[in-house]
């Protein structure tokens, strides 16, 4: 695979104009997230009813959003008409698949002895390698839901399409996360400054938290798979149907 870089200008670029495109569909996508997020919040964040809805948001809701965006984004920029509802079918179809890459990096954990996850370099050892894993299966959702592959060659798809670009992709991803941070932070806290109902900051934040951003970097890491994807000329044999 001949090596290639991203500019991180013309991703952001894509990115804005993508989200004028397409930025009401993929607000509706965000909705479910939003929601759920709200009736969280009504309840204490000690009672076992918040410990379970909170759990199925981040285990489960936001997941399958995540999915449902990678693919509407994708449609769209690759100029196929496709409804929302198609796209929500889409991730409840690929539901199961989206949630090994999780249970691969992160289940292990679970088994350690906790006296060697207490040492200190042993830990850092285990940050690093789950760093490292991430990054290299981070465009997993994406093949398996956009191209329809099975668990095992999206797991191996995704594992070579980063060979290589380890470093590139944290530094774009890095250059794009601190640029949307300079923009979202301060408008942020002028809102939290200008607006006194305490119920409307709370609205704000969990927009922010579940829908503004999540578009933000689901449209900036589909534009990152589309560019590795075509300059790699990575041969996936799709399954689509």
């Amino acid at each position: 695979m001949e090596y290639i870089d991203i500019s991180s200008i013309n991703l952001l670029k894509k990115t804005l104009k993508t989200i004028i495109a397409i930025g009401l569909p993929l607000l509706i996508i965000g909705l479910p997230a939003f929601i759920l997020a709200i009736i969280i919040n009504f309840f204490s964040e000690s009672s076992t009813i918040d410990d379970w809805l909170n759990g199925i948001l981040i285990l489960f809701v936001n997941p399958w959003l995540f999915a449902v965006r990678y693919f509407y984004i994708w449609q769209y920029l690759h100029g196929k008409n496709f409804t929302l509802i198609a796209a929500f079918t889409r991730g409840i179809k690929k539901c199961f698949p989206i949630l090994i890459s999780p249970l691969i990096i992160f289940a292990p954990i679970k088994f350690m002895p906790t006296e060697l996850m207490s040492a200190q370099p042993f830990l850092v050892l285990v940050i690093l390698s789950i760093f490292y894993i991430s990054t290299r299966l981070s465009f997993y959702w994406h093949i398996v839901i956009i191209d329809g592959v099975s668990v095992v060659n999206g797991i191996r798809y995704s594992w070579e399409l980063t060979k290589g670009y380890f470093w590139l992709i944290i530094r774009v991803s890095l250059i794009l996360f601190i640029i949307g941070f300079l923009i979202i932070f301060p408008l942020t806290i002028i809102a939290l400054i200008s607006i006194k109902s305490e119920m409307v900051n709370v609205l704000l934040n969990i927009l922010i938290q579940y829908v503004f951003m999540p578009i933000y970097w689901s449209i900036i890491s589909v534009l990152i798979y589309g560019e590795l994807k075509r300059r790699g000329n990575m041969n996936i044999d799709t399954n689509f149907y």
